[in-house]
């Protein structure tokens, strides 16, 4: 899932490994404001109000860890059509596992199936980088084009009749002639 490029900082929610009990650990994760806006900035949105992550950590075999759980946030996006503010509200599910980078599978041509197990992100130092999973899936699940309920684009391509002809369009007609 990592993107080349992602911004990673904007949300700095670590776990270290050694924090996370053999029988796992549930957390509840809230935005700050400042959070918040670098979020919105990050995304090149109007705003973003609230970013809730709740989810648990369990350790499995082979140092992995399997981090599971729900991301909700409230966020405003410019309108592609009118560029007003449009209310948008996401419900994520979040599912991945963070596995040694020795243990990382190899890039295949063969394609593995993508629903049946979660995403595999590096554990780099024994650090769980959450926030950067998080800021991913956001990212990924935001509308790209967000339209306002009744916004509609009509596109027009009449020309007032006493502008002269583009000269492309005269060397169509005189392309015609010969």
């Amino acid at each position: 899932m990592t993107k080349v490029g992602a911004d990673t900082t904007v949300l700095d929610w670590v776990h270290i490994k050694t924090d996370i009990p053999e029988g796992g650990r549930n957390f509840v994760r809230a935005a700050t404001l400042d959070e918040c806006a670098s979020l919105a900035a990050a995304l090149g949105i109007l705003g973003c109000s609230r970013l809730d992550v709740r989810y648990e950590v369990k350790p499995l075999s082979g140092g992995r860890y399997r981090c599971h759980g729900k991301i909700r946030a409230d966020m405003a996006q410019a309108c592609v059509v009118t560029i007003e503010p449009v209310a948008a509200t996401l419900d994520e599910a979040l599912d991945v596992s963070f596995w040694p980078v020795a243990e990382m599978p190899a890039e295949t041509d063969s394609e593995r199936e993508i629903l049946s197990e979660p995403d595999i992100e590096p554990l780099v130092d024994g650090r769980i980088e959450i926030g950067r999973v998080v800021y991913e899936i956001v990212a990924a699940s935001i509308d790209p084009y967000p339209r306002k309920d009744g916004a509609d684009f009509v596109w027009s391509n009449d020309r007032p009749e006493d502008k002269e002809p583009s000269p492309f369009a005269v060397l169509s007609k005189l392309k015609d002639k010969l």
